[in-house]
């Protein structure tokens, strides 16, 4: 595969220059809570209306093995 990307006719098939501006912006997908994510980096979940704080952060885990 890497061969066909050193190609120099492959350059040839790319569009030359991008749009300079996009001709709408989209709306956020999940504009998000600033202070619910502080909260989830403090280790403080909103469960079903209830405030639960994790013993030990759920980021912190280590990969399984294969």
């Amino acid at each position: 595969m890497g061969a066909m990307f050193a190609n120099p006719v492959y350059r040839l098939t790319l569009p030359r220059r991008g749009p300079r501006d996009l001709s709408m912006t989209p709306p956020d997908a999940w504009p998000g809570n600033p202070d619910r994510g502080a909260a989830i980096v403090d280790n403080v979940f909103i469960l079903a209306g209830t405030r639960v704080r994790a013993a030990g952060s759920p980021f912190d885990e280590t990969a399984p093995d294969p």
